[in-house]
């Protein structure tokens, strides 16, 4: 009697594994791949009118292919809009479809961002600066400047200027002596991430230093004669600048510095610091 009853069950379950089972493994994923019949509206005001659609060179093309079979490709930057036949704007579909993963975040549609470029950026800020003084290293203010030259996509040039008040202990007096300084930098830098898998510009850069002192000061802190010295020294600097608008950003970054002591006869003083500064770009690709 339970023989029988379980031979109906276990019909049931096969039938259950043989129809249902595969007809699921085999559904069509719920985000399309390609698109037919589609007109695709470039930012110049070109329309392609009845064309297949799909993603190109792994996410980072549009390949439309007309009915005759030309092919053309599109950055999605260059596309303004994607109509389906009934006229319904699908371009967040498509953008949400991209399947490129090294990215994080929309290269097209609603939510989509310009990757990080420029041909020069200019930067002004403020920052706090700590030295090697004999209280455990005060903060001290900063003043910045600079300009930042693209050299490639992923290489720049910076030149720049700082103005601080360098606090110095003596170790013959056991003293701090302080006096303002102007250091001129000049770098080089490496972009951290290729433009196109983010929307801001992370880097990190190391070059020299060139500071003058308006005056310096003996081991005994005293003034010394020859006030005004100036001399060479070592910077390297990391941080990433976040866009603000299609020009605008802000750059966050620290510093470690290996600059010229305000005490004569030491060679160098360790110098750390902090960076927030407003950036504006020119040439590249924003909006």
């Amino acid at each position: 009697m339970s023989h029988r009853r379980t031979l109906p069950a276990f019909i049931l379950a096969l039938i259950f594994l043989i129809g249902v089972v595969p007809c699921r493994a085999t559904a069509a994923p719920d985000t399309a791949t390609s698109w037919t019949h589609v007109t695709v509206v470039a930012t110049d005001g070109a329309r392609h009118a009845d064309v297949s659609l799909a993603w190109a060179l792994g996410g980072y093309l549009l390949e439309l292919t007309g009915s005759d079979g030309t092919v053309t490709t599109l950055a999605p930057l260059q596309v303004r809009a994607v109509l389906a036949f009934d006229g319904r704007d699908i371009i967040d579909e498509v953008g949400a479809a991209c399947p490129a993963e090294d990215i994080d975040f929309q290269l097209l549609g609603e939510g989509s961002r310009v990757p990080f470029v420029f041909g020069a950026m200019i930067d002004t800020g403020i920052g706090g600066a700590v030295g090697n003084a004999e209280d455990g290293g005060s903060v001290t203010p900063v003043g910045l400047a600079g300009v930042r030259i693209a050299a490639s996509e992923r290489v720049h040039l910076r030149v720049g200027v700082r103005r601080l008040q360098q606090v110095e202990g003596t170790e013959a007096s056991g003293v701090n002596v302080e006096a303002h300084a102007t250091d001129l930098l000049v770098t080089v830098g490496a972009r951290l991430k290729h433009p196109r898998e983010n929307d801001n510009y992370s880097y990190l850069e190391g070059g020299l230093v060139w500071t003058h002192f308006d005056e310096t000061f003996d081991e005994a802190g005293a003034r010394a004669a020859e006030a005004g010295a100036a001399g060479p020294g070592f910077t390297v600097q990391g941080g990433a600048v976040l866009p603000l608008g299609p020009r605008l950003g802000v750059d966050i970054s620290g510093l470690l510095m290996l600059r010229p002591s305000l005490i004569a006869g030491n060679d160098h003083s360790l110098h750390a610091g902090m960076n927030v500064a407003l950036t504006f770009r020119t040439g590249g690709t924003s909006r």
